[in-house]
């Protein structure tokens, strides 16, 4: 009996263990709220916790020391992140977070982690695929491999896993627009230097960016090769970068757990095999891409690629050129360069941007295939002189002598029928404010004077006039070498010449956003539109500026007048009114016109 009585007391004591293992940890996931993460303070002693990790991963993923999917756990991710951080600031190499780290990401980032966002009729319309099939022949029958819920679209865009999305937002239904949620405040600010040469860490599974001085810019978690199909070694080149593409199967590749016989293409979206973007390298058919399922970054192989989340691969290709150095160093998955059979070489996806029609019905027998302009940037043509290059450089320098900026000269960009001989990084202009280019846009430098003119006769004036206050950030998009809106049977864009900018929202000093989708006037001519991405913004902030047009013409009024003002300086103004392409931003360019301004 006395065997049996310890038998019986130990076997509660380990029941009550398991039963206070379990409570805590439901009470760990009960305690994961907005205030929780955003009043979380370092930890010395015992286990982070969740609303610890998760602010520690968001403050990471803001210093481009990227944590992969935003989870609330330690994982092998969270860990390079931490390593990542650490390397970047020159500290000791490990990866373990201390009060240092800690201390050093919050004195360069006051944000606040979790903020609210209310759900648009964007995130909501779709369309959206009801599952993503395993087999190749099925997905290439799909029009789109698109996110298959709101759920996924908006625990993407804030670079979070569905679980967290849901454990902070319990009662939410993510599929009505017009409701508030809690998400990660992860909107980056732009890259703080231009990237000059891309390092790929086989070992560690990373990618890192390096500007011309040897120092990190970025490092993001990657899965690199696998052993039946490592990733090629050495020196190659970025050779072409594609947002939304196309992914073209070919059965020469012979790719594990693939059995297809036929070469197939399968449709773009962010489910596609290679996600949302496609970065290629001049190894044949190898490039850096996008993923359809963040969370296994790092976890499992790829076919020879290197893989990043679909956020971190598109911030990384948008502040990437053509020609750019990739380093892939030696490890236990890379191997030396596998030449594709005869005829793979479509491999590598294809541009397809969302507003690309349909593809034409297959030809009838005989009929004579219809003929296609090849995209701008691929059509053959002579490169700058040195004396065009020498006069360009001189015109610019006088041309920016009477105006204040904070900009940085770029070599020569000539890409087929795109570029230009002298173009400019513009960081800023002005200096009492100074406005910030967000990101910092490639133009020329009659257009960075045209916006200085503008700005400071016209927007500026209005904007204290109207609110007090003045604009200190222009949200804006510039240089792609493109037809206009992208259409293959249209004339050359002016953004392919890096004489154009696209305005999409202005900010001012107070902290008030005024975006361009949200306050232009509605009317017949003009549906309600989807409301603008998430600033980062406190929550009470976000709060105060989402007040209705109807309460505050103001921002209207605002939007109205610095646009039709802006005809009297640029060559070419576009906004709402123009049509469904410019509905979200002004376009500014400096097209010369025999007249008057083309304005809409």
């Amino acid at each position: 009996m006395l065997r049996q009585f310890k038998w019986g007391v130990s076997s509660l004591a380990l029941f009550l263990a398991l039963l206070a293992t379990t409570v805590d940890a439901r009470q760990r996931s009960q305690n994961l709220t907005m205030a929780s993460v955003n009043d979380s303070q370092w930890q010395s002693q015992g286990k982070p916790s969740a609303s610890l990790l998760v602010k520690l991963q968001i403050l990471l993923d803001r210093a481009h020391a990227s944590p992969g999917v935003i989870d609330g756990n330690q994982g092998e991710n969270t860990r390079k992140a931490i390593a990542a951080f650490r390397e970047m600031k020159g500290l000791e190499p490990k990866e373990q977070a201390d009060e240092q780290l800690w201390r050093m990401l919050l004195e360069s980032d006051s944000e606040a982690a979790l903020v609210t966002y209310k759900i648009t009729d964007k995130d909501t319309a779709g369309p959206f695929s009801k599952k993503i099939p395993e087999d190749f022949r099925k997905k290439a029958a799909m029009e789109r491999l698109g996110y298959t819920s709101p759920e996924e679209l908006l625990a993407e865009k804030f670079h979070m896993s569905e679980d967290l999305l849901r454990k902070l937002n319990p009662s939410a239904s993510f599929d009505e627009a017009e409701q508030e949620i809690v998400v990660a405040n992860v909107e980056r600010e732009s890259l703080p230097r231009k990237i000059s040469r891309i390092e790929v860490d086989a070992d560690t599974q990373r990618v890192k960016a390096y500007d011309k001085d040897n120092n990190i810019v970025a490092i993001y978690p990657a899965t690199v090769g696998s052993e039946d199909r490592p990733t090629p070694k050495g020196e190659f080149k970025v050779t072409d970068i594609a947002e939304n593409p196309v992914y073209h199967y070919d059965p020469a590749l012979h790719l594990r757990g693939v059995h297809v016989e036929e070469k197939l293409d399968i449709p773009p979206g962010p489910n596609n095999p290679v996600g949302a973007v496609w970065i290629g390298l001049s190894a044949e058919g190898y490039g850096i891409h996008g993923t359809p399922d963040p969370d296994k970054i790092s976890k499992a192989a790829s076919h020879g690629c290197i893989r990043l989340t679909n956020w971190d691969a598109l911030e990384l290709a948008r502040h990437l050129r053509k020609g750019t150095p990739v380093v892939i160093e030696e490890g236990k998955k890379t191997g030396e360069l596998q030449v594709p059979n005869q005829g793979s070489q479509q491999m590598g996806p294809s541009i397809a941007a969302a507003d690309t029609p349909p593809l034409p019905e297959r030809n009838p027998v005989g009929a004579p295939a219809p003929q296609i302009p090849p995209p701008p940037g691929e059509v053959a043509t002579m490169p700058w002189t040195d004396t065009e290059i020498a006069a360009a450089k001189d015109q610019c320098n006088e041309t920016l002598s009477s105006i204040t900026l904070d900009y940085e000269s770029l070599l020569p960009v000539k890409e087929g029928l795109c570029g230009a001989p002298a173009p400019i990084l513009l960081k800023s202009l002005g200096s009492d404010p100074k406005v910030a280019i967000d990101p910092p846009a490639t133009v020329t430098c009659a257009l960075a004077k045209a916006l200085s003119a503008w700005l400071n006769e016209t927007v500026q004036p209005k904007a204290k006039a109207l609110f007090n206050s003045p604009v200190v950030k222009l949200r804006a998009a510039s240089y792609a070498c493109r037809n206009r809106n992208g259409g293959a049977d249209q004339p050359l864009s002016e953004h392919a010449l890096a004489n154009a900018i696209d305005i999409s929202d202005f900010v001012l000093a107070s902290g008030k956003q005024i975006a361009v989708v949200e306050s232009w006037p509605k009317g017949p001519a003009n549906p309600p539109l989807p409301l603008p991405n998430l600033s980062r913004v406190s929550s009470e902030t976000f709060k105060e500026q989402r007040v209705s047009i109807s309460r505050d013409d103001r921002e209207r009024n605002f939007l109205e007048f610095v646009h039709d003002e802006a005809c009297k300086t640029f060559g070419t103004v576009l906004g709402p009114n123009a049509d469904e392409a410019h509905k979200n931003h002004f376009h500014v360019d400096m097209k010369q016109r025999r007249g008057a301004s083309f304005c809409q």
